[in-house]
């Protein structure tokens, strides 16, 4: 596999993991700034599409090390743990055919690095230019984020916002990570809504099977409810939001070709993502008594 077909893997597999473009997001790569990710030896920092590849990661340890480098000062990669690529420029001298002076010609070479958090027996501080942006918290939704019936746990790590329906965990990168509070809860309303999907809760998964390859018409629907359901909460609590670029190229164009092809997805899409809205808000469970009476 080519240089470039190692770049293009692992953003082409960022963005079907986690349905965004990686450079537009509405939180920072990491909790570090982009200058902190660099080799824990040389010193030397991380720029450009590197910066991008090691932030991917989601460690929030920005150092990095090559096997060589780890096993010279002794710290040991853990079984099972995967690199990841960093690519350089580099040059040589080369005699044109044919004639006899040199020309310099440049080339890519490509290394593999683990972060420190991937190794044992390793020292370092973590350093100290990491990102503290005030954040301003919206009561109401907190509470409603408290008030949440059988609420998944909430988990607060790395680069990446998702629910694992298999440990039913919501996680989440830190607040001072979003770029405003209002993105913050916007994409939290976002991932508790795949939550009650939940056997617990409403049992969308139990009766849907879901794929979840990127713009299936299953994921697209339950993306669809779970964006909607968003708006919806945001909507009732009066907290405004700007789609962000990222969410229309990742989910736009996936939405508009399935819902083309399924005129009745949109429709099936709302009437769930309301059941969804109203399980976050606390409702649903009165409103079901409601009807039954």
């Amino acid at each position: 596999m080519s240089i470039y077909d190692k770049v293009t893997e692992r953003i082409v597999a960022y963005i079907e993991e986690n349905k965004a473009l990686p450079w537009r997001k509405p939180w920072a790569i990491t909790n570090v700034t982009p200058q902190s990710h660099r080799n824990l030896v040389s010193g030397h920092v991380y720029r450009g599409m590197n910066m991008l590849l090691t932030g991917l990661s989601g460690y929030e340890t920005p150092y990095w090390l090559t096997v060589k480098q780890a096993n010279k000062m002794g710290a040991k990669i853990r079984k099972g743990e995967h690199g990841t690529p960093v690519i350089f420029w580099s040059t040589f001298d080369a005699q044109d055919e044919d004639e006899e002076k040199f020309r310099t010609k440049g080339f890519y070479k490509s290394y593999t690095v683990f972060n420190v958090a991937q190794c044992d027996n390793v020292a370092y501080e973590q350093p100290t230019d990491t990102i503290v942006k005030p954040f301003d918290s919206i009561a109401q939704a907190d509470s409603v984020i408290e008030a949440m019936p059988l609420a998944p746990k909430i988990i607060h790590r790395g680069n990446r916002a998702a629910y694992s329906p298999l440990s039913d965990v919501v996680s989440i990168p830190i607040k001072g990570a979003f770029d405003t509070p209002q993105d913050y809860y916007s994409t939290l309303f976002h991932e508790l809504a795949h939550a009650t999907g939940h056997e617990k809760r409403l049992g969308r998964f139990k009766t849907e099977k879901v794929n979840h390859q990127f713009a299936s018409r299953s994921y697209s629907k339950e993306e669809l409810v779970a964006e909607m359901a968003s708006c919806f909460v945001l909507n009732e609590l009066g907290i405004e939001t700007e789609q962000t670029e990222s969410n229309s190229l990742a989910y736009l164009d996936g939405w508009v070709k399935t819902l083309k092809g399924d005129a009745r997805m949109i429709v099936q899409a709302s009437g769930k993502a309301v059941k969804a809205a109203q399980f976050i808000l606390n409702r649903y469970q009165s409103q079901q008594q409601e009807v039954a009476a």
